[in-house]
C-alpha cells in the first residue's frame, strides 16, 4: 500500500512500470562512442568490446588447490604416491598412471594423465 508523502496530494502523472520507465529513458539517450583511455581513467566505465589475452596465462593447466592428481577412472580407494609431486613455479611431475596418485600444490602444473 502506497501512502502519499503529503496527505490529500496526488501525483498528476500515472504510475508506470520499471520496464516502461527504462524504455522511455533509453529512447532519449544514445550510447557514448568508444574511446581509448589510460587505465587510471577507466573507473565507472564499461567495455565497448571483449578483452582478449594475447597469450594463455598460465600457459599450462594448473591446480587450484593443494591435493593429489588422480586418474578419475580409478574411482575411490588407496593408491601409491608415485612422485615427489608437482610444485607451483616448477615443471609438472611427469604423468599420473592408472592406479597411482601424485601430490600437487596450488598453482602447480597438472601432470599428464
Amino acid at each position: 500500500v502506497l501512502v502519499p508523502l503529503f496527505p490529500g496530494m496526488a501525483s498528476p502523472w500515472p504510475m508506470i512500470s520499471i520496464g516502461e520507465a527504462n524504455r522511455i529513458s533509453l529512447s532519449h539517450t544514445t550510447p557514448a562512442p568508444p574511446a581509448r583511455l589510460p587505465l587510471a581513467e577507466l573507473q565507472g566505465r564499461v567495455l565497448a568490446e571483449d578483452v582478449v589475452a594475447v597469450e594463455a596465462v598460465p600457459a599450462v593447466p594448473t591446480s587450484i588447490m593443494d591435493g593429489y592428481a588422480v586418474v578419475s577412472a580409478d574411482g575411490t580407494g588407496e593408491f601409491p604416491v608415485t612422485s615427489d609431486g608437482s610444485r607451483a613455479g616448477g615443471r609438472a611431475a611427469g604423468s599420473v598412471s592408472p592406479g597411482s596418485v601424485c601430490y600437487i600444490t596450488t598453482g602447480a602444473p597438472v601432470p599428464e594423465g
